[in-house]
């Protein structure tokens, strides 16, 4: 119960909240696709083009962009971000602003007024269904390919591609086509993974357990700057936030000293000796 997750992460321009702690980055954003199911690929579009439009429904129900309804005004009314550059959300107009031109919505209360001492109770997941049709659909694409639902003499009651499906369709996304080898659908999964399990702390291992975190984590993290004319046009510039260097011991943890020399067949992980 309480509020202190909403005032951490609304956006910054509510009376009494706001603090951007998880600010969600464009190279996530990129990650979503279209509507009807074609990648998303930013070096398309001009700036004059509306990066928002037409794009998988998750995109909204995870990130809060400008113009999203966010918590409330003190008269009660729906609260609209105002990340635009000068906006009372935008980048760098106060501490504690946005720093990627985004703000986290997945796993706010939405409509709270942070000016009152508003309560609510919240339920933290622990495993979703989503995830066990992902986790299944890709064990069953690394087993035996996208559209086989025989392993062995077992019959399964799904495929790799119905399961994935299964996610997709309950947010209207169209299915993955059929026809894909194993190695598409494992992008398709990877990607699905991605867009769907957002902030539940699964993306940090998964690119380790799928050892692609050199390509994945060691990039720049970009933003975007939304400029406004007097006249409410809109433009769309993609920025550089920082640079993420990745180095091979990422990959493991160190196992503590004191558990080494316990056993003398133990061994350092690699890169910690």
């Amino acid at each position: 119960a309480g509020s202190t997750f909403e005032k951490a992460n609304y956006p910054v321009g509510m009376v009494n909240g706001g603090g951007a702690c998880i600010c969600p980055s464009q190279n996530l954003l990129d990650a979503f696709e279209y509507s009807n199911g074609t990648v998303f690929d930013p070096s398309k579009l001009k700036n004059t083009d509306n990066p928002y439009e037409e794009r998988d429904p998750r995109l909204n129900m995870i990130i809060a962009i400008n113009g999203s309804t966010l918590g409330k005004n003190i008269d009660g009314s729906a609260r609209q971000v105002q990340s635009y550059m000068g906006g009372a959300d935008g980048i760098g107009v106060k501490y504690g602003a946005t720093t990627t031109g985004y703000y986290l919505r997945k796993l706010l209360v939405e409509n709270f007024d942070l000016s009152k001492s508003e309560s609510r109770a919240k339920s933290w997941v622990l495993m979703r269904y989503a995830e066990v049709l992902l986790n299944y659909a890709e064990a069953v694409n690394e087993s035996i390919g996208p559209d086989a639902k025989v392993i062995g003499t077992t019959n399964l009651t799904l495929s790799a591609r119905e399961a994935i499906n299964l996610v997709r369709d309950r947010v209207g996304m169209p299915p993955i086509q059929s026809g894909l080898d194993k190695e598409n659908m494992r992008i398709n999964i990877q990607r699905e993974r991605q867009v769907e399990m957002a902030f539940e702390d699964q993306r940090f291992f998964d690119v380790r357990r799928w050892m692609i975190a050199p390509t994945t984590e060691s990039k720049t993290m970009h933003g975007i700057e939304i400029s406004r004319a007097t006249d409410g046009t809109k433009t769309w510039r993609e920025f550089d936030v920082r640079t993420h260097v990745w180095r091979p011991a990422m990959y493991f943890f160190p196992i503590p000293y004191n558990e080494t020399v316990k056993s003398e067949g133990l061994i350092q992980n690699p890169y910690y000796n």
